[in-house]
C-alpha cells in the first residue's frame, strides 16, 4: 500500500476515531438494528475499510491533477462521486469546509485543498503555486459561467 498524505492520514484517523466511539458510545453510525457484536464489528470494519477506499482513490485523483492529466473541474467531479460511495456512508464534509454558493464550488475548494496539502509535502512554494493555479482556474470558470458546471 502507498503511503498515506498527511491530510489524508487526519481524515482517516478522524474517521478510525467514530467508528471507536461507535463501538463505545451512543448507536449512531448505520448499522443493523439489533445485530450482535460480531455483525456490527463486520459493519464498522467495512466502513473503515470504505473510508481508507475512499481516501486512497482521492489520492489518485490528486495525483492526476497534479500530474496534469485532470483539470480542476474533472477532479471535483471525481470527487463529487467518491464523496458519494458508498451510499450507505456518504462524505458532505465539504459543504460545512468549504465555502462556495453552490456544492459544485466546494467540491472544487476541497480539491484544492487536497492538492495544496499534497503538493506541500514536497515543496511548500511549489504548493502556493498549484493553489494559485487552481484557483485562478475556478475563478476564470466562475467569470465565465456564473456557477460552476462539472462534468458528468
Amino acid at each position: 500500500m502507498k503511503s498515506i498524505s498527511r491530510p489524508s492520514l487526519l481524515v482517516l484517523l478522524g474517521a478510525a476515531a467514530v467508528i471507536a466511539l461507535a463501538l463505545i458510545g451512543p448507536r449512531w453510525l448505520p448499522g443493523p438494528e439489533g445485530a450482535s457484536g460480531q455483525d456490527e464489528e463486520n459493519v464498522l470494519d467495512r466502513q473503515l475499510r470504505a473510508v481508507v477506499q475512499r481516501l486512497e482513490k482521492k489520492q489518485q485523483v490528486i495525483a492526476a491533477l497534479l500530474g496534469g492529466r485532470l483539470s480542476l473541474l474533472e477532479a471535483a467531479a471525481r470527487f463529487r462521486e467518491l464523496n458519494e460511495t458508498p451510499s450507505e456512508l456518504p462524505n458532505h464534509s465539504y459543504r460545512i469546509l468549504f465555502e462556495g454558493k453552490s456544492d459544485e464550488e466546494r467540491l472544487c475548494r476541497q480539491v484544492i485543498a487536497w492538492a495544496y496539502n499534497e503538493a506541500e509535502v514536497s515543496s511548500p512554494e511549489g504548493a502556493r503555486a498549484v493553489r494559485r493555479r487552481l484557483e485562478a482556474e475556478l475563478a476564470e470558470h466562475l467569470a465565465r459561467h456564473g456557477t460552476v458546471v462539472l462534468p458528468p
